[in-house]
């Protein structure tokens, strides 16, 4: 009787544990800490580019980023960001102020036009290598399959030896 009350014990402590353990998350950063850890540990910088009225922004967050493989490759092997691009705050990059003009730039922050070289469609992901200079960016939602050959393509530095679709020919 003592062992089944010690095992049933054991296995309501365990459930209670797991049940309320919080589930892993992408470790988002600020832009400035993504750049500053950078050039103490280099690392690949995704950036998640965003607006509050993007609804398909929300549907990544839903659904992509909650994604535990997504979550995993990210937090391993990149310095993530979420980056308004609206965002009234001066950003410093590559020895460049950017900021918001307002209504002369669309409300949209310089920072945002730059990385996505003028295509501001939403939502949009972007990549910087080690050495802070631009991979690649992307704009339109990514289901969490599209999301893991994308992240795997980049930090594998597979973009450097083929096109995308080959490489999606291959992993598929």
């Amino acid at each position: 009787m003592t062992r089944y009350k010690f095992i049933l014990t054991f296995l309501f402590l365990h459930f209670i544990v797991f049940s309320f353990a919080q589930k892993e998350q992408i470790k988002w950063l600020d832009f400035e800490q993504a750049i500053a850890l950078q050039k103490t540990t280099p690392k690949k910088i995704f950036i998640d580019v965003c607006t509050d009225w993007c609804t398909w922004c929300v549907v990544m967050d839903r659904r992509t980023y909650v994604n535990e493989k997504i979550i995993q490759e990210l937090n391993q092997n990149y310095y993530s960001v979420k980056l308004n691009a609206e965002s009234t705050k001066e950003f410093f990059f590559q020895s460049k102020k950017f900021i918001n003009k307002g209504a002369t730039s669309n409300n949209m922050n310089e920072l945002a036009i730059a990385l996505l070289q003028g295509q501001m469609a939403f939502p949009a992901i972007v990549f910087i290598d080690e050495k802070s200079d631009l991979i690649s960016s992307i704009s339109g939602y990514q289901s969490p399959k599209n999301m893991k050959f994308i992240l795997n393509y980049i930090s594998s530095n597979s973009y450097k030896k083929m096109p995308y679709a080959n490489f999606l020919k291959i992993n598929n």
